[in-house]
């Protein structure tokens, strides 16, 4: 915004920023910027130190971060400076061009020959999902399974439509149980796995694991304290430990949203950042607040260039919630928790009145995910 004196600063307050195109937009026209203290800003910030890192949902410190540039004339000419060399050096495509070149050498460097099958190996599951027409992800658990023959028609119809259309589970076992109901239940390995509530996701046969992900959602993440700030809740069990992962914490508690209430307000009470998920009446998972099976969802469609509304995503409780109310194409099986009950009539939500697989094949043609002959 400009001011009397023809001076300005640019201010973007969202509340999680994943990079920040306006930001590099404003340092470059020479404007100093204010902006979120989480994700991509922090590291333009850092790399120009052209603005201010703010907390945005405290307007008092944005306005004192505003006054600081826009009264005091040599802040503003020091950011407007920085700005526009910061972006030259750190954002421009020839600067990224080079750090990129430099970054694939040094891999290539400290690759062993060895491990130049697994690189092939997913360079080819690289090209197949980024060739994918469509790609439908599935809970697992009284959503894909429950009906056997049902089960053997979605297999059959993802078989003969392989080349276009790619299978997702999303689920909230750990990838051992996962692969154990897989098993069970004769399912060949799917294109991708999303495990443990949305906080791991693998490829293909060898389940490789996404690091980029896991990256993503070491931010912030304090598994230590958020444990100790729930130890005085005599009302929480923690699950098996099995069930416990690097990023998820997991609990039994009751169906009360009371409980649920005094939860939020122990972490709450340090500033923790988290995303709390309660489903089936009984389990309650505690996650980076960046991780959920429908952030999964999205991350992945970003990743591999597959639009949303070609993703299908079907679930049946209330850990599938975030991911139905994407804009995805959703789809709910008739036996469904009542958890999910109030997401009917929502835009791109199919309430199917068959249960399990069949219903997944019901969505499928309710969004014309395959072609009819």
């Amino acid at each position: 915004r400009l001011c009397a004196a023809g001076h300005g600063v640019f201010v973007n307050p969202a509340l999680v920023e994943p990079f920040g195109l306006t930001l590099i937009e404003a340092a470059a026209c020479g404007l100093p910027i204010i902006a979120t203290c989480e994700g991509g800003p922090t590291d333009i910030i850092g790399n120009c130190e052209n603005g201010i890192l703010v907390d945005p949902t405290d307007h008092r410190e944005i306005a004192t971060a505003i006054k600081k540039i826009l009264v005091d004339r040599e802040t503003w000419k020091r950011f407007s400076g920085k700005g526009i060399n910061g972006v030259r050096r750190h954002y421009s495509w020839s600067s990224h061009c080079d750090q990129t070149l430099k970054i694939i050498d040094t891999a290539l460097e400290e690759t062993p020959a060895a491990k130049a099958s697994d690189m092939s190996v997913f360079r080819s599951l690289g090209h197949r999902l980024t060739s994918l027409k469509k790609l439908i992800i599935s809970d697992i658990d009284n959503t894909l399974v429950g009906n056997d023959q049902g089960l053997r028609e979605l297999l059959d119809l993802l078989a003969a439509n392989q080349a276009r259309i790619g299978l997702g589970l999303s689920t909230g076992r750990c990838l051992q149980l996962t692969i154990d109901v897989l098993k069970e239940h004769a399912i060949d390995p799917p294109d991708i796995l999303i495990c443990s509530v949305g906080t791991e996701i693998y490829y293909g046969k060898k389940r490789t694991m996404d690091r980029g992900w896991q990256q993503h959602l070491s931010h912030k993440w304090r598994p230590e304290q958020i444990r100790e700030k729930l130890t005085g809740l005599d009302f929480l069990e923690l699950q098996e430990p099995e069930t416990q992962r690097q990023f998820k914490i997991s609990y039994y508690m009751e169906d009360d949203p009371d409980l649920l209430t005094r939860v939020h307000q122990a972490l709450r009470s340090d500033r923790l950042r988290y995303q709390l998920i309660f489903s089936h009446g009984q389990f309650l998972d505690i996650l980076p607040y960046r991780a959920s099976k429908g952030r999964a969802v999205r991350y992945l469609s970003y990743k591999w260039g597959i639009p949303l509304q070609d993703i299908m995503v079907c679930g049946d409780s209330g850990n599938d919630e975030d991911m139905l109310r994407g804009d995805t194409c959703g789809v709910v099986v008739a036996n469904h928790s009542r958890e999910l009950s109030h997401l009917k009539g929502r835009r791109n939500i199919f309430f199917s009145k068959k249960e399990y697989a069949e219903a997944i094949i019901d969505g499928i043609r309710k969004y014309g995910f395959i072609e009819e002959e």
